[in-house]
């Protein structure tokens, strides 16, 4: 069984004294190979601002992340959407992984915090503004001549019946975005189809539930993205888990920190 922390799960999980105990218990799992902890980039990114505003923090939770992936690191969501989207080829749980090397290299940077700080700059960027340019995005479909006049509620009605449809519409986004020809079928590469997934559902959020969009979502999107291997995404996130819920293609289970530690001493009792 594969498991996926977002930053904001793996913090619950590891910072707090009082789940200790499930920690060690997990660490018993993954010594025994019952249980993997798969790393991500996209963590990794976002941990990396711990290190500006308490570097003490930041080294002990890089330290427990270190040892419970045990150099099981995923490239870059980004990218493997891309490399699988470009060659009409999934990208297999083995070869998504960054190579040993490369692993030793990232941890001996990150473990430095000011390094780390410098990579929270250019993740901080990254963020900022997102939310603003979704909404401009969103503001730009409602002046097109198509839907301009129409009223909220025929807007919504659209997009209702938009998503009762929605594997069309994940396919069509894909040959959009990547040109793709021939029978490339987007079910076939999971990192793109989580991708696309996690994007139409926000759409769809926005406009039908006025679900705003937050900076946030460019990691949450990447979270889900990095989730097409694992067969558990933690997270104690309130919206992302309303949104990851929603996806109609989701693949994992969706898990807050509490139901995590729960499972965890089911294990343990079995």
């Amino acid at each position: 069984m594969r498991i996926i922390f977002d930053n904001n799960g793996f913090a619950a999980l590891v910072q707090q004294p009082q789940h200790s105990q499930s920690v060690q218990q997990l660490k018993a799992f993954l010594n025994d190979n019952k249980v993997q902890v798969v790393g991500c980039m996209t963590l990794l990114q976002e941990l990396a601002g711990l290190a500006n505003s308490n570097p003490a923090l930041y080294l002990k939770t890089i330290a427990e992340y270190k040892q419970l992936t045990n150099g099981v690191i995923l490239k870059h969501a980004h990218d493997l959407a891309i490399q699988e989207g470009k060659s009409c080829k999934p990208v297999h749980f083995e070869d998504s992984l960054l190579g040993k090397t490369e692993v030793e290299n990232l941890f001996d940077n990150l473990d430095d915090p000011l390094t780390a700080q410098s990579l929270f700059g250019e993740t901080a960027s990254l963020k900022g503004g997102y939310a603003q340019t979704m909404e401009q995005a969103r503001n730009s479909i409602l002046s097109h001549p198509a839907v301009a006049g129409k009223s909220p509620k025929d807007i919504a009605s659209g997009y209702q019946d938009w998503f009762q449809h929605f594997d069309e519409y994940v396919q069509n986004w894909f040959i959009d975005l990547f040109g793709a020809k021939g029978r490339c079928d987007v079910k076939s590469l999971p990192h793109v189809y989580a991708f696309l997934g996690y994007v139409l559902t926000r759409v769809y959020e926005r406009f039908t539930l006025n679900k705003k969009d937050r900076d946030n979502d460019l990691f949450d999107r990447a979270y889900f993205t990095d989730a097409a291997v694992a067969d558990i995404l933690v997270t104690n996130d309130g919206s992302f888990i309303r949104t990851a819920l929603r996806v109609p293609n989701r693949m994992c289970e969706v898990l807050k920190i509490d139901e995590l530690i729960k499972l965890i001493d089911k294990w343990h009792g079995a």
